[in-house]
Order: C-alpha cells, then structure tokens, then sequence
C-alpha cells in the first residue's frame, strides 16, 4: 500500500539541530505534496511557531500543535480548528500552585500565548515569533491551559516530576527534552492526533508515514504504519519505530526518507 499521509515532527526531525530548514527537505516535501499527499506537521510547538515554518516549505499542510492538543485545518481550508483539547482549569490550577509552592518554572500555554513567571532564555530563543507573557502564576487560577511545561536542570527534572505526581494524575506527560517535562489533557499525544487527522484527511493509517526523534515521537511512530526514526533521535525513539534511517536531521534524514519511500 502507497503511503500517502506523511507526518513530519520538526525540531530535531524535519530542522536541522540549528534551527535551519534543509534545502533538499523543502524540494522533496513539495515533491510529494505535489503528488498528492498530505503533509502533516505533527510538533510540540504552538501555532505561532509553527506558521514561519509552513511558510518556509511551501505547502499547505495539516497543523497539529501542542503534540496534539491543537489540530488546525490546511489554509486552503481556512486554518479553522478541527480539534482542541486543553487541560480543564481546575485541574491546570492544580500544576499552578504545586509550581508556585516549589518555586520551579512553569510554562503555561493558553490561547497561543506563553505565560510564565520568569524571562528566560526561552524569550530570546522564540521572541518575537510567539506571544509571551511574565505574569504572576496566581493570575493563571481559572484558565484552561492547551500545555503546560516544567522547566528545570536535567539533573533535577527526576525530582520535579516526583514533586508533580499527584497534580498530574490522569494527564499526559511526556519527557521531550531533557529539561522538559509537557504536560497534556488526558489522551493527547502525537499518536492519537495521527489517528485523527487521518481519518479527517479519508488516509488509512496503513497509509501513513511518520518521521520523529523525540520522546513525545514514540505514540506517533507507533500508530503510523511506518514509524521512521531519524539517525539523531533517542534510544527509547528508535527502539519504538519500524525503521531508523541512517541520516540525520542535518542530513536531511526527511528529504532522505522521502526519496526511499515515496514514488519519484
């Protein structure tokens, strides 16, 4: 069965470890989409930092954000929601004040803006692409959150999540990065919003090719019906997926597996 669904992670995955948008990337992504499949952008990150991205391959993909919490529709479709499925507030207040009682750094994702309590090098890093915010953490009480991070020293993270364990009960919690700890609604992950944009977009899963290197990639590479890793993803990554290619994201592992797996 042809694949004709390809869903791309970005960091570490579709951009190279700089930040950079691999040439041979966009040529092969446009290629088939081209050919008529659909291009999924299936990432951790919020809209707003997503959209430069689009704008950079030249497609008109499927976004699905906040490692599925957030699913828009192609622009040709007129970006409308298609899903959003954020943390209930009562339970969001619940991460707010354990952050607040430990004094550790929460970001704190509501309507596309970043709150959070102290400026970091997060602002320099996706400023002035993304609304962010300082805010006192006891201002957040009562919104809704689409995700929520805990940010803290590698070293540490294991103790911070201790710290969390009643709060996130229930939740979905992955460890993307080594100094984050994401936080999720119940049933969000990257796997299930494949499952759904698939069935939005009338693909089999059989039919989808996936591409990740992360921890919050695992769910995502194990519904497709090919899960590829890139050469640069973690152990636990690779073990989850089908394949690993033997590129990496500053090969451009995508443009790569594209070549080998979609028809010329």
């Amino acid at each position: 069965m042809p694949f004709t669904l390809l869903s791309l992670d970005i960091d570490g995955t579709l951009l190279a470890a700089d930040g950079t948008l691999p040439p041979a990337n966009v040529k092969a992504v446009q290629r088939v989409a081209a050919q008529g499949v659909r291009i999924v952008l299936n990432t951790g990150r919020m809209v707003p930092n997503i959209e430069p991205i689009v704008d950079q391959l030249g497609v008109d993909p499927i976004v699905c954000a906040y490692n599925g919490a957030k699913v828009l529709a192609p622009r040709s479709e007129g970006r409308t929601a298609l899903l959003h499925k954020p943390i209930a507030a009562g339970h969001a207040v619940q991460i707010v004040e354990a952050a607040m009682a430990a004094s550790w750094l929460l970001f704190f994702y509501h309507e596309d803006c970043i709150y959070t309590e102290f400026r970091t090098g997060l602002w320099e890093r996706y400023a002035p692409e993304v609304n962010y915010k300082i805010v006192p953490l006891e201002q957040l009480r009562g919104l809704s959150a689409t995700k929520l991070i805990a940010v803290s020293d590698p070293a540490h993270m294991d103790a911070v999540r201790e710290q969390l364990v009643p709060a996130v009960a229930g939740l979905s919690v992955v460890r993307s990065e080594s100094e984050y700890m994401e936080m999720m609604a119940p049933g969000v992950n990257k796997g299930a919003v494949l499952q759904f944009v698939a069935e939005y977009a009338g693909v089999p899963i059989e039919s989808c090719l996936a591409m990740g290197d992360g921890g919050n990639d695992i769910e995502m590479l194990d519904v497709a019906g090919l899960g590829v890793a890139v050469a640069n993803a973690r152990g636990d990554v690779k073990a989850a997926a089908d394949v690993v290619i033997q590129e990496t994201a500053d090969d451009a592992a995508v443009a790569a597996c594209i070549d080998r797996y979609f028809a010329r």
